[in-house]
């Protein structure tokens, strides 16, 4: 059984600035897995992607508006696959901005999705199946810049 569970950067994020996270998948079974360990971000309806997000607008229950990039990858290779064994986890941090800019400023709840079993021509046959989720965790986008540390 996999777990997927996000750390946001502490405090709040802003506009036009990254917003790190650091999300890790943890192997809570008993047995080895086979996953994805290559944990590239995308959207539900790209290609080659083994992490998305949902982001709502809690100000309006429906997705936020957000301005997508276009991403152009290679489909996972066999190194990309590996066993978690059992209690053992991974983590990746990535900037979620770079991938999902809101728009405007605003309280938003974030969900992300890992799921290592697209329909590709290269996936192992015994790779994980399936789509696990974090819980949706709420946080507040700033207008304006990080306020600069004190130097």
């Amino acid at each position: 059984m996999l777990e997927l569970t996000v750390n946001f950067q502490s405090g709040p994020a802003y506009l036009n600035q990254p917003f790190w996270v650091e999300i890790t998948l943890k192997n809570a079974g008993d047995s080895p897995l086979l996953i994805n360990t290559r944990f590239a971000m995308g959207y539900k309806i790209s290609i080659s992607r083994e992490l998305y997000a949902d982001m709502i607008d809690e100000s309006a229950p429906q997705n936020a508006v957000y301005s997508p990039v276009k991403i152009n990858r290679d489909d996972p290779d066999a190194t990309d696959y590996s066993l978690l064994q059992s209690g053992k986890s991974i983590t990746k941090k990535i900037d979620l901005f770079h991938y999902y800019h809101p728009r405007k400023s605003g309280k938003y709840s974030i969900t992300i999705f890992y799921q290592a079993d697209e329909a590709l021509k290269n996936r192992p046959a015994a790779v994980c199946r399936g789509t696990i989720s974090t819980n949706p965790i709420s946080i507040k986008i700033l207008e304006g810049e990080l306020p600069r540390q004190n130097e």
